[in-house]
């Protein structure tokens, strides 16, 4: 962060040399030739007085019938303007006026009687000229003095953008280290802001999503612990060789239903993994008879089921639905029911699918931790059942991926009752 900082503050230095330089070089020619016009126009007014004036001296010799010499006439001019000076002109009428050495000169033709003579006045700009390079000299040693507070000020406000960066960076090497609680505390009430609560709420997401995976992962060690000690505890009870054959035949069964439904958790797990909610999905319009018919054809010899059907079709991927309402029966099947309503009713511009049990029924509590990977009301039922307890998670990722939401109504030891929405589509 410092090298962004340093080049910011090089930046903004440049810049803040370039546009003082400028800014102050405009107001000191500005200001400088303003004074200098003040003078040309004082000067001007200065000659115009003057030669007014020994033409007055001049007419007032004229009345008396006398004509002035050039020395009574420069006397005069001198009274009105010390650096005046009068001369014959020989023809010459122009006005002029010139500036050279830090002087200001201007000169002017002036008729008098048949003379004509040349008046011209001079002002010295020394005071001017200093005044301007003690400004410049007070300038450059302000420059020397604000120029380090400028620096600190510019580091200052370059701190202030780069270390929410900085802060972001190290939260940022934290969170790739593992340490997914760090946050970020910004309060600049700006862009910077906004990306640091951006940043927070990635890691708050990765963070949720790292804690689900690990009880995901601890869940599933746990549930493969059991079956796992079954199969060597009996298989131990073969290789000793001490049991008789109606024992051992109940051993051998015992490992090889355990290791059954070790292979479904397996798949079952694949599926879970595997699932991306936002993977694509191939939704086209699919026959809800053929799905129902599908899945009836699955279970028809575990349970006895019911089916109602309308004739209609839905936006849906058929495979992904099909898995959905398999789960479902599934849970049916393991908690115990003895018969199943499905239906598919079309209501609305939508298809509501349902599956009814007379199972054993659930608590309000179990219904808030249903859908968790491996979560169980009563683990041994459902073990000794074969479940693998992710259907029902398998199934809401499933139904979030198709933008709707299990709906579970279940009364304990009455049965369970679960609804979705798809999309109706029209009929060709």
């Amino acid at each position: 962060m410092k090298k962004i900082r340093y080049r910011l503050l090089a930046r903004s230095m440049l810049v803040f040399v370039l546009l003082t330089a400028v800014l102050v070089s405009v107001l000191v020619t500005l200001a400088f030739e303003r004074s200098l016009e003040s003078e040309r126009v004082y000067t001007a007014e200065k000659l115009e007085m003057c030669i007014k004036g020994i033409q007055s001296v001049y007419a007032g010799y004229a009345v008396q019938g006398e004509k002035p010499n050039l020395t009574i006439i420069q006397n005069a001019a001198a009274q009105i303007e010390a650096s005046a000076k009068v001369e014959m002109a020989y023809g010459e009428n122009s006005v002029c006026m010139n500036l050279s050495d830090k002087t200001i000169r201007a000169s002017a033709a002036a008729q008098m009687g048949n003379e004509i003579y040349r008046v011209s006045i001079e002002r010295d700009l020394t005071d001017l000229y200093e005044f301007r390079e003690n400004f410049l000299d007070m300038y450059r040693m302000l420059y020397l003095v604000f120029l380090p507070v400028g620096m600190f000020l510019m580091y200052s406000a370059g701190k202030g953008i780069t270390g929410p960066v900085e802060a972001m960076k190290s939260a940022s090497d934290a969170l790739s280290s593992g340490d997914y609680s760090r946050r970020i505390a910004v309060s600049t009430g700006d862009e910077i802001e906004a990306l640091a609560g951006s940043f927070n709420r990635m890691a708050q997401t990765v963070q949720g999503e790292i804690e689900r995976r690990e009880i995901l992962i601890g869940n599933l060690a746990h549930e493969m612990k059991t079956p796992l000690q079954a199969i060597l505890g009996h298989a131990d009870l073969i290789r000793m060789d001490r049991l008789p054959e109606e024992e051992r035949l109940i051993a051998a069964e015992t490992i090889r239903h355990e290791a059954m439904r070790l292979n479904r958790l397996s798949a079952r797990m694949m599926e879970w993994m595997s699932m991306d909610v936002s993977e694509s999905v191939n939704l086209v319009r699919v026959n809800t008879g053929h799905i129902l018919q599908n899945v009836h054809r699955a279970f028809e010899t575990q349970i006895q089921i019911d089916m109602k059907c309308d004739d209609t079709f839905v936006i849906a991927d058929g495979v992904l639905l099909e898995t959905l309402l398999a789960n479902l029966m599934d849970n049916s099947v393991n908690a115990g029911a003895k018969h199943i309503l499905m239906r598919a009713e079309a209501k609305e511009g939508n298809v509501i699918f349902s599956i009814c049990d007379d199972g054993c029924g659930m608590e309000e509590e179990t219904l808030m931790h249903l859908e968790e990977p491996f979560y169980r009301e009563d683990k041994a039922r459902t073990r000794s059942h074969g479940g693998a307890g992710l259907g029902l998670a398998l199934a809401a990722r499933i139904a979030c991926i198709h933008n709707t939401q299990l709906k579970y109504e279940s009364e304990k030891g009455k049965g369970t009752c679960v609804e979705f929405a798809l999309k109706e589509a029209e009929n060709d």
